[in-house]
Order: structure tokens, then sequence, then C-alpha cells
């Protein structure tokens, strides 16, 4: 994953981070895309670094004040900002600033809308242009000829088709190659994230390219983010809980179609060859297992590529803004119901009911069992109840955990911090088993004897396989199961993560791609 950048752009700072903080993202600021048209045209004749070097004079000058003020600008006052030297003291262009302000306030005093109506032009989507070489992207296409000639008939000015053209790939509207992928980073451990272009080179046979729609937010994309657990390979790019659609397939991707709803999960690829993988346990690949968010760019982006078996098809019956975080929390819950042939007549404590925890809560009485609920957060057990919990346990009350010894088949801990195992391994019943599915870093002392007497066993397990995960996705689309969500834009993606280290989230965070 390189931060290619176009070659257009040269080593000047100001060139560089104009390329990669802003050129290309897709804006809908009214202001922003008045100033970027405006700026288009008085590079006529011109080199963009040159306006990008005085763009700062011309947002004193003009664009720092209300489109409707810079209307108002009389022959005077423009013949004074014309010998400001950090203009460009051209009579012509600065006027046509302001006669493209009263072209744009008389077009909204028809009740248009100019954000749409620019959108329009590429029908509110994304145009690609992909050529290998940006010397060879054309001057101007029909597009841009139509934009010209609208803008133009409206009393626009300096807009002709190159200008409209140039204007359009520096606000969103073209790309010019689906090599390129536009995301938010962290370009080191603990960084908030920034937005990153890069090139994802040529699709390989092997993968499928999904466009994002939702991407759950997940606190091992934190993990990551800060480098917790050492192996995080930087610029990161985290999501890994990714609904979208797909816009390329590999020769070698089966039984998968352009333009299908799918999801991606926690893995992007297995080798496909080794024990783990032929039996239908690719999770546990040991051949050459990817995670989406290590070393591979994630769905905190347009874009994302995986290899086709990952990829999950998505019931029509599902909600896509609510069902990302089952591809990661839901799974690493649901795949230990299926692996300890969980049934209705079982009862199943759950510890700590966050993300987890609470779609936990929903898969379980969707399959019939008894369910506690073990929270520090008591406040919580009439919304615990409501979405399908029998009985709430204090987690810190000794005697509380005392009550519960021998009722349980299965329990799973899903919070990441030490506790009193043995207090814990007495609530289970013979034969039962703790599933541990929160990353604990500190030894866990288990006594042996807690364990042999009666036949109990601690386990544990990442998420799930390819077909667990369709028989997840599957089963909550039957049952109607749903993750509790907030909903962020991705351009508000540092708050969200702000909202998700507060831990105020209820109960997942999922964003919505806005690029």
């Amino acid at each position: 994953m390189t931060n290619k950048r176009c070659g257009w752009c040269s080593d000047d700072p100001i060139y560089i981070e104009y390329h990669d903080q802003e050129w290309g993202k897709s804006n809908r600021d009214e202001q922003h895309l008045f100033e970027m048209l405006c700026l288009e045209g008085q590079q006529a004749g011109l080199s963009w670094i040159t306006v990008l070097k005085k763009r700062e004079s011309y947002r004193a000058q003009f664009f720092n004040h209300p489109i409707q003020t810079i209307a108002n600008f009389t022959e005077q006052e423009l013949a004074l900002k014309c010998q400001d030297a950090g203009l460009i003291r051209h009579i012509g262009k600065l006027t046509a600033i302001r006669d493209n302000a009263i072209a744009w306030q008389n077009m909204k005093a028809q009740d248009i809308d100019m954000v749409n109506w620019l959108w329009d032009f590429v029908d509110q989507q994304v145009q690609l242009n992909d050529v290998p070489d940006y010397k060879l992207a054309p001057a101007q296409t029909e597009t841009s000829q139509k934009l010209s000639k609208a803008l133009k008939k409206n009393g626009f000015k300096f807009v002709g088709p190159t200008t409209c053209y140039a204007f359009m790939q520096a606000v969103g509207r073209i790309h010019m190659s689906n090599n390129t992928f536009h995301a938010y980073a962290a370009l080191e451990a603990g960084a908030a994230l920034v937005p990153y272009q890069f090139d994802a080179g040529e699709l390989q046979p092997h993968q499928v390219e999904v466009k994002v729609e939702y991407c759950g937010l997940c606190h091992s994309d934190v993990s990551v983010i800060n480098n917790e657990w050492g192996n995080s390979v930087f610029p990161v790019v985290g999501g890994h809980e990714i609904i979208g659609t797909i816009t390329q397939l590999g020769s070698e991707a089966k039984g998968l179609k352009v333009g299908q709803r799918v999801g991606i999960g926690w893995t992007a690829e297995s080798c496909q060859h080794c024990d783990p993988c032929v039996s239908g346990q690719q999770v546990l690949c040991t051949g050459g297992s990817v995670a989406t968010i290590v070393g591979h760019a994630g769905g905190f982006a347009d874009k994302v590529r995986a290899g086709w078996q990952w990829i999950i098809p998505f019931p029509e019956d599902l909600n896509p803004e609510s069902a990302g975080p089952l591809l990661c929390g839901g799974i690493t819950v649901f795949d230990p119901i299926l692996k300890h042939q969980i049934q209705a007549v079982h009862h199943v404590g759950v510890i700590g009911i966050g993300g987890l925890g609470h779609m936990a809560i929903k898969i379980l009485k969707a399959w019939g069992c008894e369910i506690t609920a073990f929270t520090s957060s008591l406040d919580k057990t009439d919304e615990l109840k409501a979405m399908g919990a029998d009985h709430v346990v204090n987690s810190r009350d000794a005697n509380a955990l005392k009550a519960q010894r021998g009722k349980f088949d299965l329990l799973l801990c899903t919070v990441n911090v030490s506790l009193d195992w043995k207090a814990y391994l007495n609530t289970l019943a013979p034969n039962g088993t703790i599933h541990m599915l929160g990353l604990v870093l500190e030894p866990m002392p288990i006594p042996a004897g807690a364990l042999i007497g009666g036949a109990k066993s601690v386990t544990g397990s990442p998420t799930g396989s390819p077909f667990a995960l369709r028989q997840l996705l599957q089963f909550a689309a039957r049952k109607n199961i749903a993750p509790q969500i907030e909903v962020y834009p991705m351009s508000k993606i540092n708050e969200a993560l702000e909202r998700l280290h507060s831990g105020k989230a209820r109960y997942r965070i999922v964003l919505k791609a806005d690029f």
C-alpha cells in the first residue's frame, strides 16, 4: 500500500499537501465548491501551483466571505483588489469571481440546490476515468462540456470545458484511476486518522473489489491503530466490518457478480491449501492468512479488496446499515455457539455486555437459550432484559457469583481484563465451558482441580469461517437480529473513535461512507 502521487504533483510542500489532503476528495460543501470552480478559472493560462501559492490571499479577498457578499462587490472594490500582489492581477478574472457569485445566487433564487445541481452532471456518482498515466487523461470530456455549456448559459465566466474537467477532478466528481483508493489512515501509532490516498495496484485474479457503503467500528481497530499487539503496519487503514457492493471481480472469483451487496470481516485472505483451510476452518489458516487491517487496507476507505472466498453474500432481508458488526463481533460470539453445539435447552452466560455481549444476547435469544448477563453496569438491567436476557447478575458481587454455582453449560467471556476465574469456573455445570473471546493479555491462573472434577474446560476462538459467516447472516435475516448501533459519517471518524474510546457508545458504531 503506497501513497502514490499523481505525476503533476511536484515536491513543493504546498502541492503535496493539496494533493494528499484535498484533491480528488468528494466534496458537497457549497462554499468550497464555489471557491474551487472560481480558482480553476483563475488558473487559465497559468500553472496550478501559481494559484495555490496565492490561495490564502484569494480567501482573504473573496472566499472567506459569503457568496452573496462576493456578488455585491462593486467595480471600485474589484479595482482595489486588483492592486493586491497576492492575487493574479487580471481584472477580467477577478471580475469573473464576482459575476460567478451573482450567477450562483440567481440560480439559488430559482430554488436550485447548487450542490445537487453540480452533482447531477455525474448522476450523483463519482465517475471513473481509468487511464494508465495521467498524461493520457483527456483535457475535457462530454460531461465537462455539458457542465461548461450549462454554467455559461446561467452567466458564469471562465468556465470552459477544460476548466470544468479540472474542477470535477479537484472536488472528487471524477477519479482518474479505479486503482486509486481514498481512505482515512493512522500514519503512526496512536495518531488521529487523516485523509489518505493510495494506489492499490492491479486487481489480482483471486481478489474482489468492493465499494464501501458502511463499516463498523471495533475495539480491534483501536488496538491496531495504537499498535497494542505489536504487529501493526503503518499507515493503518482500519475497518473490518464492511458492507458494500462489488465493483470488480478477479478472473478466479466464483459465485459472485458485479453490483452484488456483500460483507467482509476480519479476514481478507487465507491460503486455501493448509490443513485448516481444506477442512473448512480457514479462520485458523497456517499458510498465509491476511487480516483485513494488518498490512492490508481495510474499510475506512471508499473501496476495499479481499480474496473471493472471504466475500460473504448479503441476504436481501438484512439491513445493510446495521449489519456490519455481525461480521466481526457477531461471528465472534456465534461461532462458539456452533462449535459447542449449544441447544435451546442450554443455559448460557455472557460476561461483559458491550459490543460483543449485546450481540451474544440477541443471537442466543433467537437460538432459544436461557441467558444470564454478567455486567458491572446494573443500570443496563432493563435494557438487557429487553434485548433477551433472562437474568442480569452484578459481575462485581462475589455473593451473586456464588449463587450461580453449577448453572452454565457455556460462558462467553467478551471482556479483556482479568477476572476471578475460579469463581466463574464454579458457575459451570458439569462438562461446562468458559469460552474466551476477549483478548486478556495477563496469564490466567486456572486451578487444574476446578477443571478435572467437573470435566470443565476453558477454550477460545477468533472469528469464524466463511461458511459460519454465511450461516450467521442468513440466521440474522431470518430472525431479524440487528446490532444496536450509532451511525456517524466516515468523515467524522475521529469523533466516532473518541466516542468508542469513552465507552459511551450503545452498543456499536457504524460509519457511513461519504467520500
